[in-house]
């Protein structure tokens, strides 16, 4: 009876991952303001993919490198009675949301990498006078 409990929770739980990850169930909310901070439409759908995969790496335990066993209270943690809750409510720490915390991650990287594209244009442009 164990094993078909844990078997039970473990299909319930792969799918639940693959609703974040592949469903289109949180786009909106991804999508949600993002223009108006700085993200040009066209570049969207690929920061809505990694923000997907943000929170999905944040739905997994984390295991330990060293020992290879799972970390206790990492990953998804039931604290609203509800996936939707524990995505939307403040269990990305500081009365914050996981989709906040996930999407202001990717944000955060999506401006390096800009800035370290129009460095190296510049960059370029600067050999190519010189």
């Amino acid at each position: 009876m164990l094993i078909k409990k844990l078997l039970k929770t473990v299909l319930i739980n792969y799918a639940a991952y693959l609703e974040i990850v592949e469903g289109r169930a949180l786009d909106g909310l991804i999508q949600q303001g993002m223009t108006e901070k700085g993200l040009p439409p066209e570049a969207l759908r690929e920061f809505t993919r990694k923000v997907k995969e943000e929170i999905g790496r944040r739905y997994l335990p984390k295991v330990d490198k060293r020992t290879g066993k799972v970390i206790p209270n990492s990953g998804y943690r039931v604290s609203n009675d509800s996936l939707f809750g524990w995505l939307t409510g403040v269990a990305g720490g500081m009365g914050k949301s996981i989709i906040y915390r996930a999407k202001g991650d990717v944000m955060k990287q999506y401006k390096a990498e800009q800035q370290s594209e129009t460095v190296s244009m510049d960059t370029k442009q600067m050999r190519v006078v010189v």
